[in-house]
């Protein structure tokens, strides 16, 4: 999806150059599918990382704790590596 070449302004407050797009597959809020997006990293903790279609913003799922699934997430996690616990 070449997420980094978005240009955006959401992180200009961070004025570190680091924050940029990046890719995720995760669920959406009503945990009924999977969706891939652009957006900002985050780091989760403790539940299912969902991206929020109405808030365009990733972030965790308190209904979903992905400690539960196969393979479980762990603790606390990169947003941008939650397929690897759920998928």
């Amino acid at each position: 999806m070449n997420c980094e070449s978005i240009e955006q302004h959401c992180s200009d407050s961070f004025n570190t150059g680091r924050h940029q797009f990046q890719y995720h597959c995760v669920i959406n809020a009503w945990r009924n599918a999977t969706l891939e997006v652009c957006a900002l990293h985050r780091t989760i903790f403790g539940h299912c990382t969902e991206y929020n279609i109405d808030g365009s913003v990733i972030q965790e799922n308190y209904g979903a704790d992905c400690s539960k699934d196969y393979p479980p997430c762990p603790p606390f996690y990169s947003s941008t590596e939650e397929y690897k616990c759920r998928f």
